[in-house]
């Protein structure tokens, strides 16, 4: 068993760069952790004002305001109040094996800070599928260190935007129902981000993976680099919740794996490798292997073209039910919080037991706006 979980880590990993990534993307192209873009410093949510009022229109789209336009953003509608939104909207068309040729509203967040100082404040970001976000932050922690306390996505590998990315849908992280009640720490000195959260599930809550009164534990950290022009990342998460619910009653859960990236001018790839346990006492012991990767190539200001691959063997103890996609896509945003994107993933099954599986390929053109 372990010899096979070493072997698979690695043909991840190799598989990774020979097929030649969302937001994370940013953190590898200018080498910077996430409160460079993000006012929470995991990432995500509500945009930092140097990233509404700067990286965004004057670096980040074809289009670039002047000075006067410049002076017309104010997400910070007063000296304590931030808002900001993200609206995407999706078409999703499948070839005849998998008939979907569909419109959805793929993301609806409104968000707002309010800050009673530099040290504290409170944000929420009201999500249309339901996985709200209601916490507040303290920078009280030494070496730029904080608290957060309320309901929020935990921080666990790479959050890519986009949700059907392996490490975010087969770990349980992707939208709705990512978001966990509890208190989450973190630290940063140079070149380095540590962050632990204890999560306490609820019955009935809208969380998918700990909805039981047992907390939960999740460790994170990244560290960045640089060698000559070439920089990197190289970090790790593990979970652990000692009674997931599963259809036997209550299994233990413990997750984890290497993350990192690699960025050489206006290349960048993102990788994560994770395996994923389940042990239902008495009953199975389930291994899970996932792998993710995401190469960009910045052709112009505003211009990113994309290749993807993910990989999931959902029991290492099976020889078959295996999955795969292959992505290739272009993102243009135009003009300054619009962001235009198309995508074609090719998937693989490997049919199994319980995956009835057959080949297909899916397209998706997406519309984000944002501010």
């Amino acid at each position: 068993m372990r010899r096979r979980i070493v072997t698979a880590l690695l043909l991840g990993i190799l598989g990774g760069v020979s097929s030649a990534a969302a937001e994370p993307r940013f953190t590898a192209r200018y080498r910077q952790d996430c409160t460079l873009c993000h006012q929470n410093p995991t990432g995500g949510g509500l945009r930092s004002l140097y990233a509404s009022q700067f990286l965004v229109p004057a670096e980040m789209s074809m289009k670039k305001y002047d000075a006067e336009q410049l002076q017309r953003i104010h997400p910070d509608v007063s000296s304590s109040i931030t808002v900001g939104t993200d609206v995407r909207t999706i078409w999703v068309g499948v070839n005849d094996a998998h008939p979907t040729h569909n419109f959805f509203q793929m993301q609806g967040d409104l968000y707002a800070a309010f800050a009673a100082d530099e040290h504290f404040s409170a944000t929420v970001d009201i999500d249309q599928t339901g996985s709200t976000e209601i916490y507040g932050i303290g920078w009280i922690l030494p070496l730029n260190g904080y608290v957060k306390m309320g309901r929020f996505t935990p921080v666990f590998g790479w959050k890519f935007a986009d949700h059907n990315m392996f490490n975010r849908e087969e770990l349980g992280f992707d939208q709705p129902y990512n978001t966990d009640a509890g208190i989450e720490c973190g630290i940063r000195p140079p070149h380095l981000a540590v962050h632990a959260s204890i999560l306490n599930g609820e019955p009935g809550s809208n969380t998918r993976w700990d909805r039981n009164r047992d907390v939960a534990w999740i460790g994170d950290a990244l560290w960045q680099f640089h060698v000559s022009q070439c920089g990197g990342g190289l970090g790790g998460s593990i979970y652990y919740n000692r009674n997931e619910p599963t259809v036997e009653g209550g299994g233990r859960r413990t997750q984890g794996g290497p993350y990192g990236y690699l960025n050489w001018h206006r290349v960048s790839w993102l990788w994560e490798v994770d395996a994923s346990r389940l042990r239902v006492p008495g009953v199975r012991v389930t291994t899970k292997l996932v792998t993710s990767h995401e190469v960009s190539l910045q052709i112009g200001p505003g211009i990113d073209l994309l290749a993807t691959y993910n990989y999931v063997d959902p029991n290492l103890d099976l020889q078959s039910g295996t999955r795969s996609r292959f992505g290739l896509g272009i993102e243009v945003r135009p003009v300054p919080f619009v962001g235009l994107e198309a995508t074609l993933n090719a998937y693989r099954i490997d049919e199994g037991l319980d995956v009835p599986g057959s080949d297909f390929v899916r397209g998706e053109v997406q519309a984000h706006f944002f501010y």
